[in-house]
């Protein structure tokens, strides 16, 4: 099964701060596709438990579930997938430890795009398109770049950092397939009708 890459949730998971469950749902009444689980911080039993937490709220939507950084975890939990960056698992690596579960890997550059293709990776995450609280050490790289970047990807493109709504008509002219997004929903004051903005606004 190809994943629905339109809307992917971003969820930041703290030691120190309580997750509001309902606020999850509301994001997935609101159209989200995919739902990625990141938590940094925590000992690997106690991240399992609240990655489980998370995957129980996916489930009563049908979304698929991915875990940001740790393939490991993503066969435990027997989630769809991960998510690996740059600081974490090579492609290759993590493709060995998923098997043909999906994996996506952050790619900002050329190289990044070729270890890519060459783990078969379901999809490459570009960006930061602009500077966001989410992820406040993610570089800018601005939509030129990433457009540029998406033209010589052979693994479709999601964009993330920063993006708004009114950006998803260009991102898609540029030839992503979908966009990421963790404080443009989680943030705002009604989840639900946000993230039926953006999912309206890619179609």
């Amino acid at each position: 099964m190809t994943p629905d890459l339109r809307l992917l949730l971003v969820t930041t998971l703290r030691p120190d701060a309580p997750f509001d469950l309902n606020r999850l749902r509301a994001a997935l009444r609101g159209g989200v596709t995919l739902v990625q689980g990141r938590g940094k911080g925590f000992a690997t039993g106690e991240l399992i438990e609240r990655y489980r937490e998370l995957m129980t709220v996916c489930d009563e939507y049908t979304v698929p579930f991915l875990v940001n950084d740790r393939p490991d975890i993503a066969l435990v939990l027997n989630a769809a997938g991960a998510h690996v960056g740059p600081d974490d698992l090579s492609p290759s690596a993590a493709r060995r430890v998923l098997g043909d579960r999906w994996l996506g890997v952050s790619a900002r550059g050329n190289s990044r795009l070729r270890e890519s293709a060459e783990a078969q990776a379901t999809y490459v995450g570009i960006g930061a398109l602009r500077a966001t609280p989410s992820k406040p050490d993610a570089e800018a790289i601005g939509l030129a770049r990433i457009a540029e970047l998406i033209r010589v990807s052979s693994v479709p493109a999601v964009v993330i950092g920063g993006v708004t709504p009114e950006d998803l008509p260009s991102l898609r002219a540029a030839g992503a397939v979908g966009v990421a997004i963790a404080s443009g929903i989680f943030d705002a004051s009604d989840p639900e009708a946000a993230a039926r903005a953006y999912r309206d606004g890619w179609g």
